[in-house]
C-alpha cells in the first residue's frame, strides 16, 4: 500500500488527505511517476503527522492527535516506529523520508533500538470518559447521555457535530450541522440533546483550535431507544461431537437492553434461548455461528425505524490444513474435528502446513500431541495476532500418514 499525501484545500497548507494508491485521483494517476506533483509533508515540531482514517479507510484527514475507537495513520520519519495494540505497517509514502503506521491506541513512538522516545502527541482536548454501547468499527452509543469532558479549554475554540447522510443518499454534505462554543460545563447533554433531536445515525464530532485547526475528530452512531448490547461468556472450545456434520460450538447469547429496538442475525442461525430473559430483565437472544464464521454480524433496528449494522468479533479454537505460502486462504475450510493428514503433508519436501486460530490472546503458542498423547517437535510461526502456523514437512520419518491429529495448549 502506497499512500499520497495532497492538499483538499488549495487555500490552506495544514489540511491534507491521504489517499490510498487503488482510489488516486485521476490528475495524480495520469503522472508517471503517479506521486509526481504529490504535496510533501509540513514538518511539524516534533517530525510527525496524525490523519484520522476515514470509515472506508480510502482517504484520512490531518488532526492535531488522536481520538479513541477509531484508527489513525501515523507518519513518522523512517528511523522510527509506533508500537501498540493493532499496529499495521510501516508503509511507504510519497516522501522517501517518511513512513506510515496504522494504529488504533498507539502505546510508543519511539526509535527502535533504543529508549528515546521520537515524539510526544499533545493531549486530546475532548475525553469521552462513557464507554460506547458496542465498541464496533464506528462506536454505537445509546439514549444515555455520555460523560464528555473538555481537558484542553484554552486551546480548544469550538465543537462541531455534524449528522451523515445514509448511503443511498447522493449528496455528500452531512446532513445537519451544530456548532457549540464555550462554556463547556455541560457539553455533555448539549451535544445529546442535539443528538437526540436529529435521530439515529451516523455523527462526527470535530474539535477545533483557537487558528480554525482541526485538533481531533471521531465518529460514532447513535441508537435510539438502546440501553445495553452484550454476549454472555463463551467456551471457545469445540463441543466433543462426532461427525463432520456435528455442531462444533455451543449456541452464542446475546443480551439486549432496550426500548423498542430489534435485533436480527445476518449471517447466523436463530435459536430458542433458555430462560428468554437475563435476571436484569435483559432480552436473551441465542445464535448458532457456522464454524467458517470469525464474527457475529447484526442488525439492530432502532425505535425510530433506522437500521444498522454490527459486528462483534468471535475467537474460537479451530484449525485447517494449508498447502502452500500463497493465497487466497479462505477457500480451505475450517474444522473443529480430528484431521487425517494426507501422506503428501509429512514429505521432506511438503509444502503443508496446520493452521491454528488460536482465541487465547495472552496464551503461549499451541502445542501439538499425536493420538498416542506424544508431541510433536513442530515450531509453530505466529502469521496473525492469533493464527499459528505448523510446517509438516518436519514430520517426515516421524509420524505415520493417516493419524489422527489433535491440537492441544
Amino acid at each position: 500500500m502506497l499512500f499520497a499525501v495532497v492538499s483538499d484545500d488549495k487555500r490552506r497548507k495544514t489540511r491534507y488527505q491521504v489517499t490510498d494508491l487503488l482510489h488516486l485521483p485521476p490528475e495524480l494517476a495520469a503522472h508517471d511517476p503517479p506521486l509526481a506533483n504529490a504535496r510533501p509533508l509540513a514538518r511539524g515540531p516534533d517530525d510527525i503527522v496524525v490523519f484520522r482514517v476515514n470509515m472506508q479507510g480510502r482517504s484520512a484527514r490531518r488532526v492535531a492527535t488522536p481520538a479513541p475507537y477509531v484508527p489513525h495513520l501515523f507518519v513518522l520519519r523512517v528511523e522510527a516506529t509506533v508500537e501498540g495494540e493493532s499496529v499495521q505497517g510501516p508503509y511507504r509514502t510519497s516522501d522517501p523520508g517518511w513512513q506510515a503506521f496504522v494504529a488504533y491506541q498507539p502505546e510508543r513512538l519511539k526509535v527502535p533500538g533504543t529508549d528515546r522516545m521520537f515524539a510526544t502527541l499533545p493531549a486530546p482536548p475532548i475525553d469521552i470518559v462513557t464507554r460506547p454501547v458496542v465498541a464496533d468499527d464506528l462506536p454505537m452509543f445509546g439514549d444515555s447521555v455520555p460523560d464528555i469532558r473538555v481537558t484542553a479549554p484554552g486551546r480548544l475554540a469550538q465543537l462541531v457535530l455534524g449528522k451523515e447522510r445514509t448511503q443511498g443518499e447522493k449528496r455528500r454534505r452531512p446532513l445537519a450541522r451544530q456548532r457549540f462554543t464555550p462554556p463547556w460545563d455541560d457539553i455533555g447533554s448539549r451535544i445529546w440533546a442535539t443528538v437526540r433531536r436529529m435521530g439515529s445515525g451516523t455523527y462526527f464530532l470535530r474539535a477545533y483550535g483557537n487558528d480554525d485547526d482541526l485538533l481531533w475528530s471521531i465518529g460514532f452512531r447513535y441508537a435510539a431507544g438502546l440501553e445495553a448490547l452484550d454476549l454472555e461468556p463463551y467456551d471457545p472450545l469445540p463441543l466433543a461431537t462426532e461427525g463432520a456434520g456435528a455442531a462444533p460450538y455451543p449456541p452464542l447469547c446475546l443480551l439486549l437492553r432496550h426500548q423498542g429496538c430489534r435485533v436480527q442475525a445476518r449471517n447466523a442461525q436463530a435459536r430458542d434461548p433458555y430462560p428468554p430473559t437475563a435476571p436484569d430483565g435483559a432480552d436473551r437472544l441465542a445464535f448458532s455461528l457456522p464454524l467458517e464464521q470469525d464474527h457475529l454480524a447484526l442488525e439492530l433496528e432502532t425505535r425510530d425505524g433506522a437500521r444498522m449494522d454490527i459486528r462483534l468479533p468471535i475467537r474460537r479454537l479451530r484449525w485447517r490444513l494449508v498447502r502452500g505460502e500463497s493465497p487466497p486462504f479462505a477457500q480451505v475450510p475450517w474444522s473443529a474435528h480430528p484431521l487425517s493428514l494426507p501422506e503428501a503433508a509429512v514429505r521432506a519436501d511438503s509444502a503443508w502446513r496446520l493452521e491454528i486460530d488460536w482465541p487465547w490472546e495472552d496464551a503461549q503458542a499451541p502445542q501439538l500431541e499425536d493420538a498416542q498423547g506424544r508431541r510433536l517437535p513442530i515450531v509453530p510461526r505466529r502469521t496473525a495476532d492469533h493464527l499459528w502456523s505448523f510446517p509438516l514437512h518436519v514430520l517426515h520419518g516421524m509420524w505415520p500418514p493417516g493419524s489422527a491429529s489433535r491440537p492441544s495448549s
